[in-house]
């Protein structure tokens, strides 16, 4: 920073790139704060719940010569002849994080599903549903969990009666199974988050019609889930004070240094004139026109306090002309063969 007559202070051109650099930091900084202080992201409270869906079966057989147990149990390769009825035993275990009033209902189903073989793959052709449970609600007030335990006996023989009916009506050689389905719903409002818990389960098994032999097949399943509320966006206050407050500052240093970051030669130029104006008015005489310098001999003064030096040996004024508006000034002397000058360019000027 340098000191123009004492009075004016001019920004050196490393200043300046440092004040602009320092102004947009702080800019970047204030935004930053503010955004956050409008985006506050809040987690919600978490419900955990667990769920558990298994299933239990025997096979009970038909008198016969072959098998001295009563029944078979799991995950067996089974001759359908033999096959009385399926004890199945399907049993659900909800259990939360936080006590609540849980409503829940369920039922059993068990579908015949037909599917026909084409060259593309299997399509399913036909479905019968039956009901074996009809719908059951129950309510657990200020609890953690439910239980659901049901048994249902599947008569095996009765549904392959009706697919080999179908085969035989249509004539049609069709692949089936019966679908075995308990169908769970549960609901619970939990205290602390605004999403209700609303959903729908299922436990079920599959048992194959019409084979010679088969085995079930049981979704078996246990599941951890959270429930969450929803995130939100709150204002951060504290974050947008001090972002508020950083951009106070950013535009106060901003008008501050206006002056001293954009400041043009222009000004420098002004100053330099009223300056030699002033301080010698006595020996300065502002000319309208140029002067007849035709002819003359035209020497350059590089300080004008050698003009003044001139001016009081020669005893002439010092005429002064603007050449250039706002940018070119000349300071002369002039005697009948030379004219002695001292130039006030805006362009060769240092802040």
């Amino acid at each position: 920073m340098r000191k123009a007559n004492g009075k004016t202070m001019y920004l050196k051109p490393w200043a300046r790139i440092v004040i602009i650099i320092f102004l947009d930091v702080l800019i970047v900084l204030s935004l930053f704060f503010i955004y956050k202080g409008y985006n506050k992201k809040v987690n919600g409270k978490k419900y955990y719940y667990n769920t558990n869906g298994q299933i239990d079966y025997k096979v009970y057989l038909l008198p016969n010569d072959f098998y001295e147990e009563e029944y078979l149990g799991m995950n067996k390769q089974y001759t359908s002849e033999l096959i009385d009825y399926v004890d199945i035993n399907l049993k659900y275990l909800y259990d939360g994080s936080q006590k609540s009033d849980i409503n829940y209902n369920y039922d059993v189903t068990a579908t015949i599903k037909g599917e026909y073989e084409k060259d593309e793959g299997k399509s399913e052709i036909w479905t019968k549903k039956y009901t074996l449970i009809n719908k059951v609600e129950d309510e657990k007030k200020d609890s953690t969990s439910f239980n659901i335990d049901q048994n249902v006996k599947i008569n095996y023989k009765e549904y392959n009666d009706v697919v080999n009916d179908f085969k035989r009506n249509f004539r049609l050689a069709i692949d089936a199974y019966l679908d075995v389905k308990m169908n769970i719903t549960y609901t619970t409002k939990i205290d602390g988050i605004t999403k209700k818990l609303d959903k729908t389960d299922t436990v079920e098994l599959t048992i194959p019609l019409t084979s010679n032999t088969m085995k079930i097949t049981a979704n078996n399943k246990s599941k951890h889930n959270v429930l969450e509320d929803t995130i939100k966006n709150t204002k951060d206050t504290k974050m947008l004070i001090i972002g508020y407050i950083l951009l106070l500052i950013t535009f106060i240093l901003s008008l501050l240094t206006l002056s001293l970051v954009f400041r043009t030669k222009k000004n420098l130029y002004l100053d330099e004139i009223k300056r030699l104006m002033k301080n010698y008015a006595e020996i300065i005489v502002e000319v309208k026109d140029m002067p007849n310098i035709k002819d003359l001999e035209i020497i350059d003064i590089k300080t004008f306090d050698d003009m003044i030096d001139l001016e009081e040996e020669l005893k002439i004024p010092i005429f002064y002309y603007e050449v250039i508006y706002d940018n070119v000034s000349w300071f002369m002397i002039i005697t009948e063969t030379k004219m002695y000058r001292y130039i006030v360019n805006r362009n060769e000027l240092k802040g």
